[in-house]
């Protein structure tokens, strides 16, 4: 028997966002991961990782990288919400493309952290999340034309993001990654 469950990762957001002009480019945070899998994100990320290499603004961190690995590479991290809270955006790239529903805590911690996301993940994200939350990684035809959208954001488009995210996060859409609607659902089987 299958049945449809969403992953319970909705989070409070942080109360006092930094200040636009106070905060860095973009983020990362991710382990160092790999897979075969043909429609794996992992070897996405390090594309992304690589482009950033000549550029400022971008901080990656997560367990199993090194320093050898990217020179923009920051450590551990103890609290992803209060850290992404220091950047615009925080790329979120799932474990897997391509698959309908798998939406994970990544775009949700971009979430909680008041940063606009760059997602990256299941082929449906605007059946549950809309698109005005986050930047779809798939709208671009190069790393250098997202990276010029996104120097040149201003900050009144910036918070426009911002408010959308506020309000889905009040939504009963938004609801369904819950704990709550997570422990009602197990309460039925």
């Amino acid at each position: 028997k299958f049945f449809k469950f969403y992953y319970p990762v909705l989070r409070a957001p942080i109360e006092i966002p930094t200040p636009f002009h106070s905060r860095k480019l973009c983020c990362m945070i991710v382990g160092n991961k790999s897979s075969s899998h043909p429609d794996e994100l992992y070897s996405k990320r390090r594309q992304i990782i690589r482009f950033y290499e000549d550029k400022p603004g971008f901080d990656l961190f997560g367990v199993g990288w090194s320093d050898a690995d990217s020179r923009n590479y920051q450590g551990i991290i103890e609290d992803k919400k209060e850290t992404a809270s220091n950047y615009k955006f925080s790329f979120c790239l799932e474990n897997m493309g391509n698959i309908k529903g798998y939406i994970t805590e990544k775009i949700f911690d971009a979430f909680a952290s008041l940063t606009v996301p760059i997602y990256e993940g299941a082929s449906n994200i605007t059946d549950e999340i809309p698109s005005n939350c986050f930047i779809d990684l798939r709208e671009f035809t190069s790393l250098e034309e997202l990276h010029e959208r996104l120097i040149t954001m201003s900050e009144e488009e910036h918070n426009e993001y911002i408010e959308n995210i506020r309000a889905y996060l009040k939504s009963e859409k938004a609801q369904r990654f819950s704990i709550e609607q997570f422990n009602a659902l197990l309460q039925t089987l």
